[in-house]
């Protein structure tokens, strides 16, 4: 122990007289142990942790599959739901839920809120135990008798005070009084939707909606020693029973089968990908961090020689001077981890800010995974920054040289040289890597930014609500919507005004299905076309400015008792009608409800709308009028004038004259379409900044490595300088030098980058992975970098008057 306490005191000692070095290794440190940790925090809570339940590894979620329809992952039916729960024997339990906008009302402030619609054997398929109070009751998940809440941990501490005497107490949801039962657990997270209340979902088998009305995601629990592909086998079955029983909602050759996925596995799937490769971005930045560090200490070790060779002479073993070295570099570890973990902590508040539709970040935190990660990168950096200048220092044979004041430079110098040379082209080489994914994704998002999204996107405000409460009935829903549509497109400075179920890259119903053609035959194992469609009134293509491309839009003739007709994009009017004129041609849609699923006339063809984003050119869509398809969740859209944000408080003043408690969302399309790209821009940034920090930390390896260089062959440059040498060709020797190190690194830095950029094909948009523009102007501006790293030294050292080095050593 006193030996250890010695070795602690000398390197703290060391280290501190030297600062510059101490602080240059400490920041390298910092940098890539905070950045690689903050990754990692988020891929060990979303990745790695089990999910928040009672035996998770039982858990799944239940799929209605179309796979030739380009359907994986649809919802199920209230109808299927009780189908499964009669004829599976492979599952313990199977829940349902549906999220739902909801109004809390509370100290006369009305909050908008999302809630689950949940049936009660939700939380005991989980198996989830509330923190306060309980979860409701099957006598409770019935249609009239369901006024009972659960609320979240984040919505009980933030809105209620974290009150125990919450539990029992009434709460008016949608003008509705409930009472709370239960709180859940602070853990408790189930999806990537900001879920803070459950209601129950009261389903009643007396009033189920068609079976072809999917909305809810199934979730259910293997019964105990069932394993997955045991229960996929039953569920093959039941498919092909569906199939036989209900061929309508399931029609031949539509590739129908009911998957199940593990429930870890089906959440994160989508995030998988991008996470990994965001922590191999921060890895590579960490061992550029590291090969940096070890460049200093190789530098260092080489100033310490004669120190080495005095302790030796004086009788320190190898092992006692190896022991050293590893406590210097673990204690120089240990320093940068704290100063790491400092960074990490706010790059992962920074991280979670910005990441969107990953699930369980919420969770995320700096906890004892995160430390272990951490101390591993400590014993790892340590032994390896204590290690190698340690066996360089400790391996001479002789004591007479290092001792000596002048003659030649060693063997194990210009050993030492080569090794440092060996790192900084490791150092380039992994620069390239990630300086060709952060070009990639710059390249990706710049065309992103070019995509036309088949609307004018220039100011356009649009203010979305759902209408509940009893006076919303009748016929009142559809003259609430005109009275809405009439007041706010007769206001001053407002050019035209609609209503749509849904805009493009906007939240709403989102309705897709399958459709007939009348006419069309199908073959036997055809599947039927599928597509998105919306309910718009008169004037959204005129507000939106999508371009009608034949026919006309819709107008106040197409009410709700006028024939049923429809406008489609060219995409899907080219699909079902090729070389034909589609007006006036019939089409029907497989809709949730039948009377929404009678015949309608094609009147018009509209342009491609981008609908699920700006990266997706995928999915045909229609347009019926929403007279004859009412929905209760709207949005209002309005073409001003002149400034979008200038008409938010009249607008709002016209819904507050029909109700002034409706809540309204506003914001402008702009907003709308910047959300949608809230993650490709965060992970662009990611990269850029990843891409920066290897670029500097690179440059300053070659610098200090070829500044290392000249000082220790100053004394072989005067010889040449007296000799005849002129400065050029000086310089020319030592830009060479690094020429020759940045070539061979850009070379293994694009042969790596070549095969490890495939891995980013998720993350990118319209840009092949090889782009060869991107690896030309990133080596290219690496190269040139290196070499202006290279040149400064190489001025000092031509500009050396040749007496004077003669003199060096």
């Amino acid at each position: 122990m006193e030996a250890l306490l010695r070795d602690l005191r000398l390197a703290v000692r060391n280290l501190l007289k030297n600062r510059g070095f101490t602080l240059a290794a400490l920041l390298c440190l910092g940098l890539g142990m905070g950045a690689s940790s903050a990754i990692f925090s988020v891929v060990n809570t979303v990745l790695l942790k089990p999910l928040p339940f009672a035996e998770p590894e039982r858990v799944v979620m239940i799929w209605n599959q179309f796979l030739l329809q380009d359907l994986p992952k649809v919802p199920a039916s209230g109808r299927e739901l009780f189908d499964l729960r009669d004829q599976t024997t492979v599952l313990e339990g199977i829940a349902a839920m549906t999220p739902q906008p909801v109004r809390l009302l509370r100290d006369e402030d009305l909050d908008e809120l999302l809630a689950s619609r949940v049936t009660a054997s939700f939380f005991q398929v989980l198996g989830v135990k509330p923190a306060l109070g309980r979860v409701f009751t099957p006598e409770e998940d019935v249609f009239g008798r369901n006024g009972v809440v659960v609320l979240t941990y984040k919505l009980w501490s933030e809105r209620f005070g974290s009150d125990p005497r919450i539990i029992g107490q009434r709460i008016t949801i949608d003008g509705s009084p409930v009472v709370v039962t239960g709180v859940l657990p602070k853990e408790f997270s189930f999806g990537t939707l900001p879920i803070e209340l459950f209601v129950p979902l009261a389903l009643s088998p007396d009033r189920l909606l068609p079976r072809d009305f999917r909305t809810a995601t199934l979730v259910g629990k293997l019964k105990p020693g069932i394993s997955l592909d045991q229960a996929q086998a039953e569920m093959d079955v039941i498919a092909q029973r569906f199939s036989r029983e209900y061929p309508g909602s399931y029609p031949p050759g539509s590739g129908y089968r009911l998957s199940l996925i593990p429930a870890h596995e089906d959440l994160v799937g989508n995030v998988r990908t991008p996470l990994l490769v965001l922590l191999g971005a921060t890895g590579l930045v960490l061992v550029i961090s590291c090969l940096n560090v070890a460049n200093l200490l190789l530098v260092r070790a080489t100033t310490r020689a004669k120190e080495v060779a005095i302790r030796t002479a004086l009788g320190s073993s190898r092992a006692i001077l190896i022991r050293q070295f590893l406590t210097e570099g673990l204690v120089l570890s240990c320093l940068g981890a704290a100063l790491g973990l400092l960074i990490a902590f706010w790059a992962t508040r920074l991280v979670i800010a910005n990441l969107a539709n990953i699930p369980r970040l919420d969770q995320v935190r700096l906890d004892g995974g995160v430390l272990l990660f951490t101390l591993g990168l400590v014993l790892v950096t340590g032994v390896v920054f204590g290690l190698a200048p340690a066996l360089q220092s400790t391996g001479k044979k002789s004591l007479r040289e290092p001792l000596q004041e002048g003659g030649k430079t060693s063997g194990a110098a210009n050993a030492g040289q080569r090794a440092r040379s060996a790192l900084v082209v490791a150092e380039i080489a992994i620069a390239l890597v990630v300086l060709v994914g952060a070009g990639l994704m710059i390249q990706s998002f710049r065309k992103l930014l070019d995509v036309d999204p088949g609307f004018r996107t220039r100011n356009l405000l649009t203010a979305r609500f759902i209408m509940k409460g009893p006076q919303y009935q009748g016929a009142w829903v559809l003259e609430f919507q005109r009275q809405l549509r009439d007041r706010v497109a007769s206001l001053p400075r407002v050019k035209s005004a609609a209503l749509a179920s849904e805009l493009p890259m906007g939240v709403g119903m989102n309705l897709k299905g399958d459709l007939v053609a009348e006419g069309k035959v199908l073959g036997p194992n055809e599947p039927p076309p599928v597509t998105g469609w919306r309910m718009v009134s008169p004037g959204y293509f005129e507000t939106m400015e999508i371009p009608i491309l034949r026919g006309r839009g819709f107008t106040s003739a197409d009410h709700e008792r006028a024939p049923e007709v429809v406008i489609v994009e060219e995409g899907l009017a080219r699909r079902l009608w090729p070389d034909e004129n589609p007006l006036g041609k019939r089409l029907k849609l497989n809709a949730p409800l039948p009377a929404q699923g009678g015949w309608r006339t094609v009147v018009g063809v509209t342009g491609h709308v981008r609908q699920n984003g700006l990266a997706s050119s995928q999915g045909d869509q229609l347009y019926v009028p929403i007279a004859q398809y009412p929905s209760r969740m709207l949005t209002l859209v309005v073409r001003p004038a002149s400034d979008a944000g200038d008409l938010v408080s009249p607008v709002r003043q016209s819904i507050s004259e029909l109700d002034r408690n409706l809540p309204v969302v506003f914001r402008t399309i702009e907003e709308v379409i910047e959300d949608s790209l809230t993650q490709r821009r965060f992970n662009t940034l990611l990269f850029l900044a990843f891409g920066a920090m290897a670029l500097v930390l690179t440059l300053i390896g070659i610098y200090g490595v070829m500044a290392y260089s000249v000082a220790q062959r100053t004394r072989d440059m005067g010889i040449r300088m007296a000799l005849g040498a002129q400065r050029g060709d000086v310089l020319r020797l030592i830009v060479g030098q690094g020429a020759r190190l940045a070539l061979l690194g850009l070379a293994l830095g694009v042969a790596a980058a070549w095969g490890m950029t495939r891995l980013m094909l998720s993350l990118l948009y319209d840009v092949a992975a090889t782009d060869l523009v991107t690896f030309v102007g990133v080596s290219l501006l690496l190269g040139v970098l290196a070499l202006a790293a290279s040149y400064f030294p190489a001025r000092r050292a031509a500009k050396v008057d040749p007496v004077v080095a003669l003199r060096y050593e």
